[in-house]
């Protein structure tokens, strides 16, 4: 089957990432840094570097997977928004709900 991974660096998602590669999936891990990616490469991992607030890029990344795992910041879903000087994210936090 064929599996996309986001967060794949990560203390969840790399050992899902392992445990697939390992039982012969066809895996594909998304990430921002290539860098952080090459041990996974290196076990027979594809990549697809981009970002999550990226939705063209997910969706294409997306479109041929039996099945997508998506890991979220433990706030929630928060703010992405693009670091204009470097083109890359940069999450905000989420907003307090305003006090009576």
């Amino acid at each position: 089957m064929k599996f996309v991974v986001t967060g794949a660096a990560g203390h969840v998602s790399k050992p899902l990432t392992e445990l697939l590669l390992k039982k012969g999936h066809d895996v594909t891990i998304v990430g921002r840094s290539p860098k952080n990616l090459e041990g996974l490469v290196k076990l027979g991992a594809k990549t697809a570097i981009g970002d999550m607030g990226d939705i063209p890029f997910l969706t294409e990344t997306f479109k041929r997977a039996d099945g997508v795992y998506v890991i979220l910041p433990p706030c929630g879903i928060p703010m992405i928004r693009r670091n204009r000087a470097f083109g890359t994210p940069r999450i905000s936090p989420p907003r307090s709900a305003p006090t009576a």
